[in-house]
């Protein structure tokens, strides 16, 4: 409360965008979102910064209180389906940053929950989990994020989902 803008920045670029055919892809840091140890059912709890900054780092894991796939799911999920669901054709995809390290800190993460709730409101919208330059771990995507550090050298096959990777025939 009190820290939003009165201003729809997303709508008024989208329509600005399609006046000339250019379609919004929204970038976000989603495995950012959520508030380790506070109570997301209450508005008026934040995070306290330095602990949700040290949740989402590598080095801090297991220092503050576990959450659970499910958790960090049901959050994506969440602001996936607002942000669908408010703005339907406007926003034609998502890049979901940040993705490197969700499936080993989080193996039983809901790929496929996340994957449809990117869909409502717009079932043609475009998803990529950005793994940086490690392989992709999940069919649940529309697009390859095409971080590669040696682009001649990538085995799309990895982890046998090479048939669904969308970057296979790079």
């Amino acid at each position: 409360p009190g820290w939003t803008t009165s201003r729809d920045l997303i709508s008024d670029l989208a329509t600005e965008l399609e006046e000339f055919g250019i379609k919004l892809v929204l970038y976000l840091a989603s495995h950012l979102i959520g508030c380790p140890g506070g109570n997301r059912d209450d508005p008026n709890e934040f995070c306290e910064e330095e602990d949700w900054l040290k949740s989402h780092e590598w080095s801090h894991k297991g220092s503050l209180p576990p959450r659970s796939s499910a958790l960090i799911a049901a959050d994506n999920i969440a602001v996936l389906t607002e942000i669908g669901e408010r703005y339907g054709s406007k926003v034609a995809g998502f890049w979901l940053d940040g993705w490197d390290l969700v499936p080993e800190t989080y193996p039983e993460i809901d790929f496929k929950g996340i994957f449809s709730a990117a869909k409502k409101g717009y079932s043609e919208r475009i998803l990529a989990f950005n793994r940086w330059i490690f392989p992709t771990v999940t069919p649940y995507q529309d697009y390859f994020a095409g971080e590669f550090d040696s682009p001649e050298e990538v085995d799309i096959g990895l982890n046998g989902l090479g048939k669904y990777a969308p970057g296979k025939d790079l």
